[in-house]
């Protein structure tokens, strides 16, 4: 079943509160020991904000915690679960200690369950890179080739799905439990880093996104849809942040190494120089940050694009959102 026609996870009917005037709640963040993630816990934590995270290893984020309580007034309280386990959500639950409907913002930035996709995709650039450095181009009928062989792995036959869904279930299910508690609820945010590589943004956007990496995102994408349906039930405000390719992501990382193959690609088809919006990760957590708290909560649901102008968000498509990057694909 492709992610497109897979259905939301249903929530049990939670009765939403009356909205109270808001204050800084704590914030638990799924995805600190990525790179987007720990710029936002960093900022968090510098403006004084109480910080639950999650992380599956505490050797990765043992350096991110040692900075921040060094150097911030908040306070940072990360504890170690496998959320792919379902045995592990209530012990990850417990050990947060929130008091029953406490408010909590729930900041689900976590992506991961890509490794077999991200070094597939990651060969198939090797090999028109090696093309390319032997003899100075890339033949049109390689491009086709390799593009046919990218096209059928993004297909995501099921052995993928399955792992590109479990990371979106383990997500649903903490939220699942803050919201049973009530700690997700009239005066909580729900705060979703979207992209144009999710197949969700895709279809809202008309955008064909980069073919390299089209299928980074995808059930996160599911995963945002039914934290969507979540915060109607509670009451809590969702905000989609959708940004472009990051400088300093994986996906940024990539553009920067295999350029050279990207502008190669380009000019099969076109004499215009090859240009993709890049943000820092810095810009882009410090924009999340900053709307994030101007938000109005009783909007109930807030879209923001960032990152396609530096330093600028903005309710509105930016008008290089919809712009090919390969023409002949």
């Amino acid at each position: 079943m492709s992610a497109e026609t897979r259905k939301t996870i249903p929530f049990e009917q939670t009765v939403a509160t009356e909205r109270e005037p808001q204050s800084k709640n704590p914030v638990l963040l799924l995805g600190g020991g990525g790179k987007t993630g720990a710029e936002i816990v960093k900022l968090m934590a510098a403006k004084g904000y109480t910080v639950y995270v999650g992380t599956r290893s505490w050797a990765k984020f043992e350096s991110l915690y040692d900075e921040v309580a060094a150097n911030s007034t908040g306070q940072i309280k990360p504890f170690v679960a496998d959320l792919n386990k379902p045995d592990q959500v209530q012990d990850a639950y417990l050990e947060m200690g929130l008091s029953e409907r406490q408010a909590i913002d729930l900041f689900a930035l976590a992506a991961e369950g890509f490794i077999t996709t991200k070094r597939k995709v990651g060969l198939a650039i090797l090999r028109l890179q090696k093309e390319l450095e032997l003899h100075g181009k890339i033949p049109i009928d390689l491009a086709k080739k390799e593009t046919q062989e990218l096209e059928e792995l993004m297909s995501l036959p099921e052995s993928i799905l399955t792992g590109l869904h479990t990371n979106a279930d383990s997500t649903l299910r903490l939220a699942r439990a803050l919201a049973e508690n009530g700690n997700i609820n009239s005066n909580s945010k729900i705060v979703v880093l979207d992209s144009t590589i999710s197949k969700y943004a895709q279809r809202k956007s008309e955008y064909s996104g980069p073919w390299f990496y089209y299928p980074v995102g995808a059930t996160k994408a599911d995963g945002s849809l039914a934290l969507r349906d979540l915060a109607r039930i509670t009451g809590a405000t969702f905000i989609d942040f959708i940004a472009p390719l990051l400088r300093g992501t994986d996906a940024g990382d990539l553009i920067d190494k295999f350029r050279p193959v990207f502008e190669a690609l380009n000019r099969l088809s076109s004499n215009e120089s090859l240009e993709m919006p890049m943000s820092s990760t810095h810009e882009i957590a410090k924009i999340i940050l900053d709307q994030t708290e101007k938000c109005d909560l009783q909007k109930g649901e807030i879209d923001f694009y960032i990152g396609y102008q530096p330093g600028i968000a903005t309710n509105s498509r930016p008008d290089n959102f919809n712009d090919p990057i390969f023409g002949w694909l």
